[in-house]
This record gives structure tokens, sequence and C-alpha cells, in this order.
């Protein structure tokens, strides 16, 4: 009851004084504080037409100053209570905030306090994401996110620069809360046009007010969006974030703020690669998994940073053969163990059995293919053992027909002789031919031509004519009468 007194009191107040901008600030700053203190204050604002009256305000034609308490007062009402961000989620508030977000004669400070109602309006809450979308917002702020902050200012990070880095690091988390709880994919695909820039603001000088806001956008914008992550790896930007992760592991040591920042970007990498073998394999080409290791024994990390890095070494050997073997390479599993041991905590030891398990099953595939490149090395062994048999037979089968061929060159001249007998023989057959074929002819009869015209002219009529002589060619020879 003493706090919705004190809310009426304010509120009355508010309205008498519109045009004192002083009291107006102090008014608006004490009923934030008492509705952050007790929700129900919240709710009883809203009743009395608080939460509206305040609105009115911002969408007035008020000095700017007082514009821009209206609008802080506005988001923190509707960071304190799910009923005031609600009310305040409405197509025609989001339109009212982007016309005064790029209104040229908006300053710096005005758009960064317009930015901060969004986040606030948009943070846990899946309707407010819907409303970011459907009203042309998120592409004013990745262009705001764009022409910011560019890589040579970061190079060159001084005060003169601050004031615009409160806007980037508010547009970076409004697109951050645009993607995340509940996980919204519709913006997660249209917040990765802005990765490539992210990447360039990667490379610049490294500093945690940087590298922070940037890795948890990056960590929101490919978690659990395998296209977007794809993408985001495609592009280079998971070798970008293990280059920055190695430069910071060489000076965590020294260096607290560096091993803070590197748990940061352990982070990401591990929602980068995770159920990513490629991913995985480009961490092992950094050698990311032996100074992962070495983070695991720092003393200025707590149990919940080490956790994070436990998650990404798993995630780093539940698909990568080369990064297990870095692990057991760098004695990873004596390592881990030890650092649960000094933790005792239950979360730790839950992913360390996780590891372990993990060691196992690779450890089992690395003994099958160990078995199956012995045995194939085995029958190779085989065979090359049946082939030098063989060729050792084929050497002594060689080597006996060598010898007897030496064994007959010995005996060269009887084998001439033979030969010469054989071929004498011939010539003696050659000579003796003649004379069998002139025994052989005297026993057949050969009749001259002289006896067949004689024959002829006996014949009767003392002429033989052309068709006697054509029957007679005609008819079969007579057989010889013995």
């Amino acid at each position: 009851m003493e706090a919705e007194t004190y809310l009426d009191i304010l509120l009355e107040y508010i309205k008498k004084q519109l045009d004192n901008v002083p009291v107006v600030k102090i008014a608006l700053l004490s009923i934030v504080s008492i509705c952050q203190e007790n929700s129900n204050a919240s709710v009883y604002f809203q009743d009395i037409g608080g939460l509206k009256l305040v609105r009115n305000l911002a969408r007035s034609d008020a000095p700017n100053m007082l514009k821009e308490f209206a609008l802080h007062a506005l988001g923190a009402l509707a960071n304190s209570n799910v009923l005031c961000q609600q009310s305040l989620c409405t197509p025609e508030l989001f339109d009212e905030l982007m016309t005064f977000i790029v209104d040229e004669k908006t300053s710096v400070n005005s758009q960064t306090v317009s930015i901060s109602v969004l986040l606030n309006l948009v943070s846990k809450n899946s309707a407010g994401q819907m409303l970011l979308r459907e009203t042309g917002c998120i592409p004013v702020l990745q262009k705001l996110f764009r022409e910011t902050l560019t890589k040579s200012e970061i190079d060159f990070f001084n005060a003169s620069l601050k004031e615009k880095y409160f806007l980037w690091n508010a547009v970076c988390n409004t697109l951050a809360a645009a993607v995340n709880n509940p996980q919204n994919k519709e913006n997660q695909t249209i917040c990765s046009s802005i990765l490539p820039h992210v990447q360039t603001l990667l490379e610049a000088r490294i500093q945690a007010e940087i590298i922070h806001p940037l890795c948890l956008l990056i960590g929101l914008t490919v978690a659990g969006n395998t296209p977007v992550k794809e993408f985001f790896i495609s592009m280079g930007g998971l070798d970008v974030l293990a280059d920055i992760f190695t430069n910071l592991a060489e000076d965590s040591r020294q260096n607290m703020p560096s091993a803070k920042m590197a748990v940061s970007v352990t982070c990401v990498m591990g929602l980068c690669i995770a159920q990513n073998p490629p991913g995985s394999i480009i961490l092992a080409k950094h050698q990311v998994v032996p100074k992962l290791l070495n983070f695991l024994f720092l003393a200025n990390l707590n149990s919940d940073e080490k956790t994070s890095v436990l998650v990404t070494l798993r995630r780093c050997i539940e698909s990568c053969e080369q990064n297990l073997i870095l692990l057991l390479k760098n004695n990873g599993l004596k390592l881990i163990i030890d650092s649960f041991s000094a933790s005792h905590n239950e979360i730790v030891g839950i992913i360390v059995s996780v590891v372990l398990q993990n060691c196992t099953i690779w450890a089992e595939q690395f003994l099958d293919k160990l078995l199956a490149y012995v045995s194939n090395e085995v029958s190779e062994m085989e065979n090359q053992g049946r082939a030098l048999g063989h060729l050792k037979k084929t050497k002594e089968t060689l080597t006996k027909e060598q010898f007897k061929r030496e064994e007959d060159e010995e005996q060269g001249p009887k084998t001439e002789s033979v030969v010469g007998d054989s071929l004498q023989k011939d010539s003696d057959q050659e000579k003796a031919l003649p004379k069998q074929c002139s025994e052989l002819g005297a026993q057949i009869y050969h009749p001259s031509a002289n006896d067949e015209l004689e024959s002829q002219l006996e014949s009767p009529g003392g002429v033989v004519t052309a068709p006697e002589d054509e029957r007679r060619a005609q008819q079969p020879p007579k057989e010889e009468q013995h």
C-alpha cells in the first residue's frame, strides 16, 4: 500500500510539472525504482494510467531530454514486468520508435535510448521478436550496426568514440535478443547478413568492449541454425575466431581480461562446431585443443568458465579424430580428471564423463582400425611370402635348364656328327632317286605318237569321222582283259 501511495503522488506530480524537466526526471526515476523492486507496483502503475502517460510523454513534442527520460522509463518498466512488456508491444510503438531512430535530427544518445526500449521489448518475448521483423526494424538495426563502428575506428578507440560505441552496443544486443530466447530462426537468417561485418570487426584490435558483444551476437545467430553456421564458417569466420583465441591464449596467464575474452571466444567456437564435423577439423588445424587444456588450470577462471572450456573440448572430439588424438597426445585425460577433482563441480563431472565416454568410443574405433590394418599387413606379408616362394622355385627351374644347356654344349661334336650323317643319308637318297624313277618308268607302257596314228589308220574305212570320235570320247574305257 505504501508503494501504491508513492506511485499515486509521483504520477500527479508529473502531470502538474510537465514543463519542469528536472522534476519530471526525478519523478520518473523514482517510479522506475519502485516498480523494479515490486512487480505488483508495476501492475498498479499500469492500472492507474501511469504507463500510458509515460508513453504519451515519449511521443510528444517535449524537449529531447524529457523524451529520453520517458523512453528510459518505458524500457525499464518493460524489463521489470512481463505485463508491462506485453502492453507496450504494439506495432504502433515499434513504428514510432523506428521513425524517431532514423530521423536525422535525433541525437546519438536519443537513438541509443530508443534502441534500448526495443531491446527490452524483444528480450524473452516471441511477440516482440516477430514485431521487430514485421515492422522493418531489423534492416534499420543492421544498417546502424554496419555504419556506427568501423574497423579503423576500433583500431584507434578513444574517448570521442564512446558515445557511438554505446549506440553500437545497444544495436548489437538488440539484434542478439531478436534471435534468442525463444530461438527465432527467421530472424537468425535475416541477421546473418551482418556476419561479414562482424568478422571485419573481429579482425580489428582486440578489446573486451568489442569482443564480448560480438561473441554474444555470433553465438546466438549461429546456434541451432545449420545454414547460418555453415555460411559463417564458409566465409572464414571460424578461422578468425581460432586466430583470436590463439592470440588471447598466449597472453592469458599474465592478463586476466585476455583470459576472460578467450573464454567468450571459446563458447562461440563451441557453438559453431556443435554437430558440425567440418568445423571441428578447422579447430584441429589451428591446434585449439592443447590451448583449451591449459585453460583448465588458470587460477583467474571460475568453475563456470572452466565448464565452458570443457563443453567446447567435448564438442571438439565428438566428431573429429584429429582433435581426439591431440587430446591424448597432450595428456588431456589426466588434465581433465585433475581439474574435475579440484573443482568438485557436478556439472563439470558430467561433462568429464561425456568426454571420457567419447574417448572410449574413439579408442574402440581406433582399435578396430588398428586390427584391420594389422590384418591387411599380415595378408600382404603372406602374399609376399608366396610370391617369394614362387620366385625361388622359378629360379631353381631356370638354373636346371641353364645347366642342361651348358651340358649339351659340352657334347657339341657328337651332335654335329649325327646331324652330318643324317644330311649325308639324305644326299645319297637324293642321288638314287633318278635311278628309281627309271626303273619305275620301265614298268609303265607309254605308246608313242606314231603308234597311235598307225592304229587310227588301220581302223575300217581308213578315216575316223568326228562323230565317231565324239562317241568314243563319251564311252567309258573298257576294262583291261587279263
